[in-house]
């Protein structure tokens, strides 16, 4: 804004024309762009004396004498009686001579007055031949801020020219000649066919009228309070170019409070307008600023001069703040009870000062005894400390309160009066119940008087007062615990009774026991204590308990039958216990002989049966009765009883070894059980059972794969299966089964039967096979290399392949799908063109059945499936023709007419690669056009190569393209593009003359050329 404000004309005699309303204004220095074409146009007039073409652009009124429309006239050519349009006249630094000009307003247009003139280039020289000069009295496209009254008047300087450049005219004399138009514009302008303008064009000067100028509003500065309003006269520093108009008759329009961005704020104040003044109204908006402290506040405003012209600037206002007395929200009030903690209370927790910056502290405090006293409370700066412990002779709920008056104040002396009042309240001392301890054996009650040694401050409390409400077992966490004893309250003392809880306690040992009891005084205050109770073990007699034992009439016992005996002593058990006798007794407890012998070792009971049960028979049984006696590690001691049943047992029977024989797949049952014996001569082979049976190698172990054995009608059972398959015809092997046995007392017996069996033919297997190949490509495929034969020497070696044939999914013969055939034992395909149809990639199956047989004539069927996968076909481009005129931008789609036998090829996957002019033999060839791919589609541009061409002659040019398919297989191909001529126009070459008024007549040739 400086800038441009520095480059305005600062003359009083020059009126700077103001834009029509809404029209853009041009930056200074710039002349308005010239419309390309329109028969119309302005000039500026050169002197009667001479005039060059080429300085002159503007082009006459139409011929029929129609003035163009006033939108097609260019307003910036308009030379005011006065003034002059910055956008018509280059200025070139010419400085008058009594008015001198900033230096940065060189190169900006000048005024031309009456006795003045300035050196000017002429915008925009014209490529027309003729020259133009202005006609009077024709209606103008003068802007409104650039009209005059209806007069007209010339302007005459007669300067000589003394060279052109670059259609800037170089004058060293006054040699503008100016029309103004009858309403103070520039006369529109016709074209002459002379160098003579035309004598009617002479005008009379015509008084000049007022041109109004917009005013300038300059900025302002002003300052006010923050606790009062301000009015600030903004106008009185505006000016305007206009004489007669000043701040006198200016109106200030519009105010508005700005941000630095420049968009409308709110809660920065208030900005109205009041007598043609700016009022600044602070409000409550900067009640925030400390005393001194500065705020700014940027307030943008419009004016205008009487004529409606209005210009906009700024007021910077600087707020200065004003001290705000502190203030409270509420009174301070805070209570407590004689026995809570001490705190502290802030004096300014319910105090602020609108003033941020200012700091609040507590002055003259006095303080007011409600009741009570003070003695616990002391105020240090704006901390006031409470000690409620200091009203602990308080009855309870008797109440002391206390009031402080006090002063707010800020660092500036704005102060507020604030009260904080303090209530105490008495309460109850509570008692203290102190911890007590007692002892006790394990069966022992106690009686403990825990009240003895608890306490109460309050002196009408005491001991005989105090009453014991509750007691409990509680555990470390204070949980409450049972299997410790249990405890009651009995003649205001606490009852412990262990009961049986504690037995497991060694002699000696200890245990605790937690009591947590509860006093009260008499007003019911409560405490809580406790009282530990250690309980010592006593030795408990250990507990022998009765055994039993079972053994077989030749089985020696050993029995631990302290295993079963207890003591409730938690560290007396089995591992601690001894065994101190064991004795052999009768029904009566008598010493008993004949029924074994008993001793003891390693601290258990040991049987010895001997002979004495031999007269058992199977499964008879009798028992044997024994006393021991036992003690704990104290020697208590206990007695008790281990009753044995002995049991006879059976003579085992014995297995014998059989053979038998069998072919490969022949079911075999063998009587195993025939020539077994047992010494009982109650036992035989009627009576026996066949347990179990299982195939076994050499060394016994379970072997599979040798068919399968099982017990059928306690008979063995041999199943070959196809485990045997594997012989040859006659060939033969060994099969061996261990089987258990046993008499009716389960006695058991084991041995073996061996099996020779012997092979026959089987029928090999023909296997399913798979095979892959692309569409032309014959396969050789060893169908026979996954057949197999169970027999262990048939195999693919000696396989043949007897026949092969292709079918469909039923299994129909299929033609044209190929061929198949046998070749040196093995299947050979052969697809021919069956599937030159599959596109690359794509893919079909071909089901080939064959039939082939082992060295014994066994046949087997099978398929071989084959997938043929497609492979790319490469496309064939095909050429093309086309025609088209001399410049006419050819584009053809050479892809449309190739093809590609892949039936998912087509254009519309092609791709045009490559395009290239060539001659006759393939050759490269330029000057014929140019070819590009647009699109996948070639274009032909002529460009200016064929404009030789004469009407309807013709010419054809060769291209040649490359495309490929989706799978990049290419083809190459031309098109005949033929090119036909169309006429061009001649071409006039551009030339100047030059010629002087009044001077001698001049020549020119004008030469023309034609590209046909």
């Amino acid at each position: 804004m400086a800038d441009k404000k520095a480059r305005e004309p600062e003359h009083k005699d020059r009126d700077q024309s103001q834009p029509q309303e809404g029209a853009p204004r041009l930056p200074d220095g710039q002349a308005p762009q010239q419309p390309d074409e329109g028969p119309a146009r302005q000039a500026v007039v050169l002197g009667a004396d001479q005039y060059d073409q080429s300085a002159i652009e503007r082009s006459a009124p139409e011929p029929s004498g129609e003035q163009p429309p006033e939108e097609d006239l260019d307003p910036s050519l308009a030379l005011d009686r006065d003034q002059y349009d910055q956008n018509a006249i280059r200025r070139d630094g010419i400085q008058r001579p009594d008015v001198p000009e900033p230096e940065d307003a060189l190169g900006r247009t000048a005024a031309l007055k009456r006795d003045q003139y300035s050196q000017s280039d002429i915008n925009q020289p014209s490529a027309e031949t003729a020259s133009t000069m202005a006609r009077r009295n024709e209606p103008t496209t003068r802007s409104r801020g650039n009209q005059k009254p209806d007069a007209e008047t010339a302007f005459t300087r007669m300067p000589t020219v003394d060279r052109t450049e670059e259609s800037v005219l170089i004058v060293q004399e006054p040699s503008v000649r100016v029309l103004i138009g009858d309403r103070g514009g520039p006369a529109p302008v016709r074209r002459v066919e002379g160098k003579e303008p035309p004598a009617e064009e002479a005008s009379t000067p015509e008084p000049a009228t007022r041109v109004n100028q917009a005013p300038v509003a300059n900025a302002d500065r002003g300052e006010g309070r923050a606790d009062s309003q301000f009015e600030i006269d903004v106008l009185a520093n505006d000016t305007d170019a206009n004489t007669d108009d000043g701040p006198a008759n200016f109106t200030l329009d519009r105010v508005a409070i700005i941000s630095v961005d420049g968009d409308v704020e709110t809660g920065r104040g208030q900005a109205n307008i009041v007598n043609n003044q700016l009022q600044f109204v602070p409000g409550e908006d900067f009640d925030a600023l400390a005393e001194g402290e500065k705020a700014t506040v940027v307030v943008r405003y419009t004016m205008s001069d009487r004529f409606g012209g209005s210009s906009e600037s700024s007021v910077t206002l600087t707020i200065t703040g004003s001290n705000d007395a502190p203030f409270v929200s509420q009174a301070i009030a805070s209570a407590a009870d004689a026995d809570d903690a001490s705190y502290t209370i802030d004096l300014l927790s319910h105090a602020g000062d609108l003033d941020t910056s200012d700091t609040l502290s507590v002055q003259d405090v006095s303080v007011q005894l409600v009741s009570g006293d003070s003695s616990g409370i002391r105020i240090s700066g704006n901390q006031m400390a409470v000690d409620p412990s200091a009203y602990a002779y308080l009855e309870n709920n008797e109440q002391a309160v206390i009031e402080y008056r006090f002063t707010v104040e800020d660092d500036k002396g704005g102060t507020v009066d604030q009260v904080a009042t303090i209530t105490m309240t008495g309460t109850n001392d509570i008692p203290v119940a102190a911890a007590d301890v007692g002892n006790a054996s394990e069966n022992q009650v106690l009686m403990l008087d825990v009240l003895a040694n608890d306490t109460d401050a309050d002196a009408e409390d005491h001991y005989g007062t105090l009453n014991l409400d509750r007691a409990e077992i509680v555990d470390s966490n204070g949980d409450s615990l049972t299997g410790q004893g249990s405890v009651t309250i009995a003649n205001r003392q606490l009852r412990f009774e262990p009961g049986t809880d504690f037995d497991y306690l060694a002699t000696g040992e200890t245990a605790t026991v937690t009591v947590r009891y509860e006093i009260s005084d008499r007003a019911g205050a409560t405490s809580e204590a406790t009282a530990t109770i250690t309980v010592t073990g006593t030795n408990d007699d250990p507990v022998a308990t009765a055994d039993i034992a079972t053994g077989h009439e030749n089985q020696i016992l050993t029995i631990d039958v302290l295993a079963n005996d207890t003591d409730v002593d938690h560290n007396d058990a089995p591992s601690n216990f001894s065994l101190d006798s064991v004795q052999i007794v009768d029904g009566d407890g008598n010493p008993l002989s004949g029924q074994g012998t008993v001793s003891v070792v390693n601290n258990q009971l040991q049987f010895v049966p001997g002979s004495d049960f031999d007269n058992l028979a199977s499964g008879e049984s009798t028992t044997v009765t024994v006393r021991y006696v036992m003690s704990d590690n104290k020697g208590a001691e206990s007695t008790s009883t281990a009753t044995i049943t002995v049991t006879g047992t059976n003579d085992d029977p014995v297995a014998s070894a059989d053979t038998a024989t069998g072919h490969e797949n022949q079911i075999l049952t063998i009587d195993v059980l025939a020539n077994d014996t047992d010494v009982d001569h109650n036992d035989g082979p009627s009576n026996f059972s066949l347990d179990s049976v299982q195939i076994v190698d050499g060394d016994g172990n379970p072997l599979n794969g040798q068919g399968t054995v099982s017990v059928v009608n306690n008979q063995l059972q041999f199943v070959p299966g196809s485990d045997i398959d594997s012989l040859a015809n006659a060939e033969s092997t060994t099969v061996t089964v261990r089987y258990v046995m046993s008499d009716n007392e389960g006695a058991e017996s084991t041995s073996t039967a061996t099996i020779t069996v012997t092979g026959t033919n089987d029928a090999p297997v023909a296997s399913a096979d798979t095979h892959t190949g692309h569409e032309n490509e014959t396969l050789t495929i060893d169908v026979l290399a996954n057949d197999t034969d169970v027999d262990h020497n048939d195999g693919p070696s000696n396989f043949s392949l007897d026949s092969v044939q292709i079918v469909d999914g039923d299994g129909n013969p299929l033609t044209g799908q190929g061929t198949v055939s046998v070749v040196n034992n093995q299947l050979q395909f052969v697809p021919g063109s069956d599937f030159d149809s599959l596109a690359n990639g794509e893919s079909t199956t071909v089901t080939v059945r064959y039939v082939m047989s082992d060295d014994e004539g066994a046949t087997s069927e099978s398929t071989a499936t084959i997938t043929v996968t497609g492979t790319n076909d490469a496309p064939v481009a095909s050429a093309d023709t086309h025609t088209g005129h001399e410049n006419e931008t050819l584009t053809i789609d050479v892809l449309a007419n190739d093809t590609d036998v892949d039936h998912n090829d087509g254009p519309s996957n092609y791709s045009l690669d490559s395009v290239q002019i060539v001659d006759g033999d393939g050759n490269p060839l330029t000057g014929q056009g140019t070819v590009s791919v647009v699109n996948n589609q070639l274009q032909f541009v002529p460009g200016s190569d064929f404009d030789s061409l004469a009407n309807g002659e013709s010419t054809t040019v060769t291209v040649r393209y490359v495309m490929s398919d989706n799978e990049g297989a290419e083809s190459t191909a031309t098109v005949t593009i033929t090119i036909t001529g169309t006429n061009d126009k001649p071409t006039a070459a551009v030339e100047s003359i030059s010629a002087t008024e009044d001077g001698a007549a001049v020549t020119g040739n004008f030469g023309a050329t034609d590209a046909d």
